[in-house]
């Protein structure tokens, strides 16, 4: 289901709330409030009165726990894959921090800040 808009005009008071158009809007709002994710025998997205289902396809036999670094707070991101799903994302404490040190050059102090462990 897909609406085009006209652009509004100065001085006009239309209306989006006719009977059927604000079906339509409440049939699109409980549509994207059911949406499921879920392993599949491909990738797809299916669609429905009820809702969407986006299936993917496994990877597999893979295994890993991925381990990223946030910049925003150092800390560290675990993403555990089993056969080829993300079955879990917690965070830890990467044990970095920043470290500023000031070093005396020409006569004045300059600023270095450097990621430690």
């Amino acid at each position: 289901m897909s609406w085009f808009f006209y652009k509004l005009r100065k001085g006009s008071t239309p209306t989006f709330l006719t009977a059927s158009f604000a079906n339509k809007i409440i049939h699109a709002i409980n549509t994207l409030g059911n949406i499921q994710i879920k392993g599949g025998s491909k990738d797809q997205v299916l669609y429905s009165n009820s809702g969407v289902t986006i299936e993917y396809a496994s990877a597999g036999n893979l295994n890993k726990t991925l381990r990223l670094l946030d910049p925003a707070n150092l800390n560290q991101v675990n993403i555990n894959i089993e056969k080829g799903v993300v079955k879990k994302i917690t965070t830890s404490s990467s044990g970095l921090k920043w470290k500023t040190i000031s070093v005396c050059e020409g006569g004045s102090p300059t600023n270095y800040t450097f990621l430690t462990k």
